[in-house]
């Protein structure tokens, strides 16, 4: 049975199709996407990181000039499997994803499916969108700052498009335009957590990584013994897991400026340690590991202007009752909660026709910080991006580079897109870590070697990749 909030919506979207004008001929618009993506390793053993292969269709029908319904929905096909580790059932799969005969290996999705209207409200211009859906807010790229609304997908760790990644969920949104104003409402009622990588990927976290796991008890030997639990999402049906939005922006002068408010259940998570009598163990304890859910509040701020052929802008947010993992074996949970801000400042420039440029720096403070947290109480990045437009807007060289201050980490992605024509393209690039262990970045710079938590393949995860799309519309 489908929890009460998106048969709700169901039934609502499904309402307002049918409310089309009587006699109105609908129209049908769409593309289909082909897409083959094939990534290798740079560093030994050189092997085949992934081939992914991807059908994704778009289908719009018009009800009207007030009234749409659009779908969306992909299948992955990666015989590969290295991005998906050995287990399909890690406890992660968001509703409307199947895995074809409890495998990885053939994937599909329904990633959108919504009734969206838009009519007037007196003297209001009014959207109404609901069903399966993605709400963006923010614009930083590399890392996510103001982007809150729809879970993310980390399976291949921050390098899919965040369109991509986002996991899109039921709700409702509704945009009013009024004196200058613009309003937007968000509940959702569905909620999907952040799917983390299989332990036995190749994007699989380091169990060094600061800030991944609390502190654990030492096993026999010295040696701690520690185990997942089956992780217990949040239930969809239950209001007290609804998640709710509200947005209002204004151009003021030359700036645009808004305030955003957001009350969910965090979809990060945070890993919980409770201590068990390990069996046999003769009075040792085993770390029992499990991803908790803590509600978060986060009120946030974005603003933009431009100055000649410049553009500045930032964003940011403070969240309360975010979880931080502590290395005090006293704490009984293995984690607290505190408040903490993340921002980004970006500055791009468009002043050559063949080039734009962007800078970016990215904070993350944690309020109320004490050594028990293993995080630091700041931590900065900075990102460049480098964009191209060459042999009238056929050729694209890229270059972004992201580094983490405080480790000296950096990830590099340099990129050449070519355009053969409209409806296909080509692009090759590479995407390298480097950095320590313990670092956000350089996790994947390092050679794995196998743990008992986190068994990801052997070596270094820095790859070069290879991506072939056609795309071709259609509709009356």
């Amino acid at each position: 049975m489908l929890p009460a909030g998106r048969a709700w919506l169901l039934a609502a979207g499904a309402t307002l199709a049918l409310a089309a004008p009587a006699g109105a001929q609908p129209r049908i618009e769409g593309s289909l996407l082909l897409e083959s993506d094939t990534a290798w390793r740079v560093y030994s053993p050189r092997v085949a990181q992934k081939s992914q292969n991807r059908a994704e269709l778009d289908v719009e029908v018009r009800l009207g000039d007030a009234w749409r319904v659009r779908g969306l929905g992909r299948v992955l096909w990666d015989p590969v499997g290295r991005l998906v580790g050995d287990d399909p059932d890690f406890g992660q799969s968001p509703v409307d994803r199947w895995q074809v005969a409890g495998s990885r290996t053939v994937e599909a999705e329904l990633r959108e499916l919504y009734s969206h209207w838009v009519g007037r409200l007196g003297p209001a211009r009014l959207d109404v969108r609901l069903g399966k859906q993605q709400a963006v807010w923010g614009q930083s790229f590399g890392l996510r700052v103001l982007d809150m609304i729809n879970a993310q997908d980390f399976r291949e760790f921050i390098l899919d498009d965040f369109v991509d990644a986002r996991t899109p969920v039921w709700g409702a949104r509704s945009d009013l335009l009024v004196a200058g104003w613009k309003l937007q409402g968000l509940w959702f009622p569905d909620f999907e957590p952040d799917v983390l990588a299989d332990p036995e990927s190749e994007f699989a976290l380091d169990p060094e990584l600061v800030g991944l796991l609390p502190a654990l008890a030492p096993g026999p030997g010295g040696a701690p013994a520690a185990a997942f639990a089956d992780e217990d999402t949040p239930t969809d049906g239950d209001p007290s897991t609804w998640g709710f939005g509200f947005r209002a922006a204004r151009a003021i002068g030359d700036w645009d400026l808004a305030l955003h408010y957001w009350d969910r259940i965090d979809s990060r998570g945070v890993f919980s340690r409770r201590l068990a009598p390990l069996p046999g163990g003769r009075g040792a304890l085993l770390n029992v590991l499990e991803r908790e859910f803590p509600r978060v509040r986060s009120v946030g701020f974005s603003f933009s202007t431009t100055v000649g052929d410049f553009a500045l802008w930032g964003e940011g947010a403070t969240s309360f009752g975010r979880g931080f993992v502590v290395n005090d074996l006293s704490e009984s949970d293995g984690y607290v909660t505190r408040p903490d801000l993340e921002y980004a400042i970006g500055l791009d420039w468009a002043g050559w026709d063949f080039l734009f440029a962007n800078l970016q720096f990215i904070q993350f403070v944690i309020f109320d910080h004490d050594r028990s947290i293993d995080l630091e109480s700041h931590r900065e990045f900075l990102s460049l991006l480098l964009r191209f437009d060459l042999l009238g807007e056929t050729l694209f060289p890229q270059l972004f580079v992201l580094y983490g201050v405080q480790r000296n980490e950096s990830l590099v992605r340099p990129s050449i897109e070519w355009r053969a024509t409209d409806r296909f393209s080509v692009t090759a690039g590479a995407d390298i870590f480097t950095g320590p262990r313990e670092g956000l970045l350089g996790q994947f710079a390092v050679r794995r070697s196998p743990n008992p938590l986190f068994d990801a393949p052997p070596g270094r995860t820095s790859r070069v990749f290879l991506r072939f799309r056609y795309e071709f519309g259609f509709g009356n």
